[in-house]
């Protein structure tokens, strides 16, 4: 990251562009959507 045209240096969290942030996204939003929509409205089945 550049602040006032100097750098910072990230040493927690993914990257973005990195391979596994993707794949760490899927996942989190996967249980969370599936969480809610049992919550929010149990008589919807997708399966």
């Amino acid at each position: 990251m550049q602040t006032k045209g100097g750098l910072v240096l990230r040493d927690k969290g993914t990257p973005q562009g990195g391979e596994i942030s993707p794949i760490l996204a899927n996942l989190f939003l996967h249980y969370v959507f599936d969480a809610w929509l049992r919550r929010e409205m149990p008589s919807v089945s997708l399966f």
